[in-house]
């Protein structure tokens, strides 16, 4: 996560290689959720924007709690960009995309 002109962007990664705090996420998970088991779905490999500068885009988060998009401000503010994913040239996209993907799994997983 990362600040750009409009607000900030967002990639997502393999568990653990991101900014979020997961050792804490899952202390708090496992105290909350005994039991539950966590799925993992990785999406990696392309980048989001939140343009929150521009007053549309707060037309689908009319009701943000201060302290919420704080903690997201300050979380992009130490980010830096990660560039989106791209297969290597001279490989097959869609099989250049899936061992992509398969890694960032057994990352995750790991």
């Amino acid at each position: 996560m990362w600040e750009i002109p409009d607000g900030a962007a967002v990639a997502w990664t393999a568990m653990g290689e991101g900014q979020m705090d997961l050792r804490n996420y899952f202390m708090l998970f496992d105290r909350l959720c005994p039991g539950v088991p966590v799925h993992i779905e990785t999406i990696s490999g392309f980048n989001r924007e939140f343009p929150y500068m521009k007053p549309e885009f707060w037309k689908a988060w009319p009701n943000m709690p201060e302290q919420a998009f704080a903690h997201f401000k300050a979380l992009a503010k130490k980010g830096t960009p990660v560039p989106p994913y791209t297969p290597p040239a001279g490989q097959d996209p869609k099989r250049a995309e899936q061992i992509y993907q398969l890694g960032e799994i057994e990352r995750s997983i790991q």
